[in-house]
């Protein structure tokens, strides 16, 4: 059980990673500039949100 934990961990962290690397890249394609404090929230929202989300997909239960 505690590998499942583990992994879900790693792939979290990979996620949150991923896609913050994706936004910060469309934002620069689109004209917008990456440094914009609004947009970075936003853009850590959305990461944590996934990052989260494959989490407590992949999580194992102790029951």
């Amino acid at each position: 059980m505690e590998f499942g934990n583990f992994l879900a961990a790693v792939t979290a962290v990979a996620v949150f990673i991923s896609t913050g690397t994706v936004i910060a890249l469309s934002v620069g394609y689109i004209g917008q500039s990456p440094e914009n404090p609004l947009i970075r929230l936003i853009g850590l929202f959305i990461c944590f949100v996934l990052a989260s989300m494959v989490y407590n997909l992949i999580k194992v239960d102790k029951s």
